[in-house]
């Protein structure tokens, strides 16, 4: 399984990037809009992304995963990690097709939203996983 991670607090996407290599998925990682799309420019093809929602430059996460998916050109599943809990941007997140976690997160949760979500998913060009 690859994953994106996209969070601008270098720790935080460090931990996050650690659990899930733990779990046994591939993980690739950015800090922001410009190097989450290299890394696809460059062949990385995820099966989910995961993005902080605030990030550090003017693009946040909802906006930054509808660019991620129109450059794939399919809709990558994806969720949203955030300490905001205004209802506005749960709202916003369903209307994008995004899931959205609270911080902290317990890892727990964030491996059942991952088999939901990668749930009879296929990485394009190869094989459902489960």
């Amino acid at each position: 399984m690859r994953l994106l991670v996209i969070e601008d607090d270098e720790m935080v996407r460090q931990a996050l990037v650690s659990l899930l290599q733990n779990w046994g998925m591939t993980v690739a990682e950015a800090n922001d809009l410009h190097s989450a799309e290299n890394l696809i420019q460059r062949g990385v093809l995820p099966c989910l992304i995961i993005s902080d929602y605030r990030l550090d430059n003017a693009i946040n996460g909802i906006q930054l995963v509808a660019r991620l998916r129109q450059q794939l050109a399919y809709v990558v599943p994806a969720c949203l990690i955030s300490g905001d809990t205004d209802p506005a941007l749960q709202d916003a997140a369903q209307q994008a097709q995004l899931t959205l976690l609270h911080k902290p997160v317990r890892p727990a949760k964030l491996r059942n939203l991952l088999r939901h979500l990668l749930r009879d998913q296929r990485e394009p060009g190869g094989d459902a996983w489960s």
